[in-house]
Parts: C-alpha cells; sequence; structure tokens
C-alpha cells in the first residue's frame, strides 16, 4: 500500500512538474485531488457495494486505501491530459464526477457481466466469469486516459493549436520531472502486483514489470539518441492533434498502452489452451476458467471489458466536460494557463 501511496503523491505530483510556470500547480493540485479523491472513492465504492460492508457500515482496511489510491491514480491521469488548463474548482468538479464514472464501470466489470451475459447468451455457462486486468491497463490507465482527453476535447480553445508561450519546460523543472519518473519507474512492480500480494499471479506481476521497465528504460535512452540529430539524450516532445490539448501526452503514456494491453489480453485468452497453466496458475489468472475450459468465452469477456471501459470513460468525460463549462465554477483566462500566479501566492 504505501509504496503505491508514494507514487500517487511523489510521482505523479513530481512527473507533471516540466512546465516552467506551473510547479506549484502541478504538485499541489496533484496532491489537493488525491486526498480528496481518497475520501470521495471509500464513499462511492460502499454505495456501489464494491467495499466490504457489515450492518451497513464500511469495513475499512488497508485493501479499502488501496483500492483508493488506484482510483487516485485514474482521477491523476485524467489530470495530466487537463494541466494548466482547468482551474482548482473545474478539478474538484471533475474529480467528484470521475471518481462516480469510473467506480461504475468497475462495478459493470466486476459484478454485471454474469447477469448480462446470461441473459444475451453472449458468455455461454457464465458462471463466475472474471476479466483479468491485474495491473490496471483497463479501468485505471485506459479510463483514465480517455476520460482526461474527452474532458479537454470539450474544453478545446482555438489558441492551444499553436504552443502556449507559457507551455514549455526549462532545466531545472525537466529535472523535477525526471524525480516523479523515477519514482514511478521504481514502484510500479508493487502498483501492479499489489491486488494479488502474496499469490503466484502477483509475483509473476512484478517480475514481468521489472523485465519491461529495465528493458523500456534501456529502449528510452538508445531511440531517444537516435532519433534526436544531435545524438543526444531529450525529453519527448508534446504532439496535438484532433482539436484535442494534452499537456502531458496522456495518449501516449497510458491511453495506446492500456488499448494495447487489453487487446493483447483477448488475444492471450484467445490463444490459451488447457495445458498451457497449471490448475493452481489458471485459478489465479483466470478464476471462472477453472470448471469451464472455455477460453473463447474468456476472449470474449476481455473484448467486451475493454469496449465498455472506453465507452464509459469517453460519454462520462464528455458529459463531465459540459459540466465544467458551468461559468460560476471559473474557467482560466488564456493569459493564465500554464501559470501558478493566478491560484499561488509565488
Amino acid at each position: 500500500f504505501q509504496d503505491v501511496h508514494v507514487m500517487i503523491f511523489i510521482g505523479f505530483g513530481f512527473l507533471m512538474t516540466f512546465l516552467r510556470r506551473y510547479g506549484f500547480g502541478s504538485v499541489g493540485f496533484n496532491f489537493m485531488l488525491a486526498a480528496f479523491v481518497i475520501q470521495w472513492t471509500i464513499l462511492i465504492r460502499g454505495c456501489l457495494d464494491l467495499e466490504d460492508i457489515k450492518d451497513g457500515k464500511i469495513n475499512i482496511n488497508l485493501e479499502t486505501f488501496l483500492n483508493a489510491d488506484f482510483a487516485c491514480g485514474a482521477v491523476l491521469i485524467s489530470f495530466g491530459a487537463v494541466l494548466g488548463v482547468l482551474g482548482p474548482i473545474q478539478l474538484i468538479v471533475m474529480a467528484i464526477l470521475e471518481v462516480v464514472f469510473y467506480s461504475v464501470n468497475e462495478f459493470v466489470i466486476a459484478h454485471k457481466f454474469q447477469q448480462c451475459s446470461t441473459v444475451s447468451g453472449l458468455f455461454n455457462n457464465s458462471q463466475n466469469i472474471q476479466i483479468s486486468d491485474i495491473g490496471g491497463s483497463m479501468v485505471i490507465h485506459t479510463f483514465g486516459a480517455y476520460f482526461g482527453l474527452a474532458v479537454s476535447l470539450v474544453h478545446w480553445r482555438p489558441e492551444l493549436k499553436d504552443a502556449h508561450p507559457k507551455e514549455e519546460s526549462v532545466y531545472h523543472s525537466d529535472l523535477f520531472a525526471m524525480i516523479g519518473t523515477l519514482f514511478l519507474w521504481l514502484y510500479w512492480p508493487s502498483f501492479n502486483g499489489a491486488p494479488a500480494a502474496g499469490t503466484i499471479i502477483g509475483e509473476r506481476a512484478v517480475i514481468n514489470t521489472l523485465f519491461s521497465l529495465a528493458a523500456a528504460g534501456v529502449s528510452a535512452f538508445a531511440m531517444s539518441s537516435i532519433v534526436d540529430k544531435s545524438g543526444k539524450i531529450s525529453m519527448p516532445a508534446i504532439l496535438q492533434h484532433m482539436n484535442i490539448h494534452d499537456t502531458c501526452g496522456v495518449h501516449n503514456l497510458h491511453g495506446m498502452p492500456g488499448v494495447l494491453s487489453g487487446v493483447a489480453a483477448v488475444i492471450i485468452a484467445k490463444a490459451t489452451s488447457p495445458t498451457t497453466y497449471t490448475t493452481l496458475e489458471l485459478s489465479a489468472i483466470y478464476p471462472g476458467r477453472v470448471n469451464n475450459l472455455d477460453f473463447q468465452q474468456q476472449a470474449n469477456l476481455q473484448l467486451a471489458g475493454l469496449a465498455v471501459t472506453l465507452g464509459i470513460s469517453i460519454i462520462g468525460g464528455l458529459l463531465t466536460g459540459l459540466v465544467l463549462k458551468a461559468p460560476f465554477l471559473g474557467s482560466v483566462k488564456h493569459q493564465d494557463l500554464f501559470d501558478d500566479r493566478p491560484y499561488w501566492n509565488v
């Protein structure tokens, strides 16, 4: 739990400090959102029966806070898409609504697919069907990215087509962002393995993540040098397309990898045979397949989970973006974009 907590408050916070005049906003609003979302998520998950309820009360334990931190991850990913574009009141309202949509998405995937599949016939013999998403590639990364991008689409301004003069970094701001990157890099195995800590699937998630991070780190340094005309290592440029402003590049960092992971999960489930895993491994990876070795059914389930996540995140983001356009929520003026001074004593 503590590893994930550090990622949320320090890793994500400092990762966003690359903007030269938005350091306080990056770390401070990250802190504000995370502290609020932890509390709000526990209440919403309790209302949707996603938490352990006893005698009408939510039973609080470390797993409760871990799930709240995962919700923080999705909200902070969305925050990255609109970093410096929305004001603090707008951000709080966005967090309020996003946690509701996030929890509904989790509720549908975790509890409703079995009932719906039995009625529709999409998944035959659907007892104990369950989506495999140990690292949250769909419910956290994909959801957070496309929710934030949908909000950004609604708040698109023509003047953002060209780079804003304050939307740039300097040496020390990039250095602080690198600190956030290192914290995320170090603790990401815990993030992926925490939901199944102490099990074979949790250990496998940690091992796979460590190898992936190590290989990706070496590749990133090599490719950065190769594509740079002078052969030097540089921070990646942020590209803007389709009238969607994406300050932190969450589409590249979370959206596309999340969708790719979701598609890979479909392919892997389809390619799985009864002899691929031992009974112990199968019960951890695909619990619903222990007594039902229909892996085409599992592939259908994985694909449906990805589609539902994309649908709820995009529709929820568009609706939230419309709400955030209310004049009393305090839209940020063009001259105040990516600047701490309107909201912080600097």
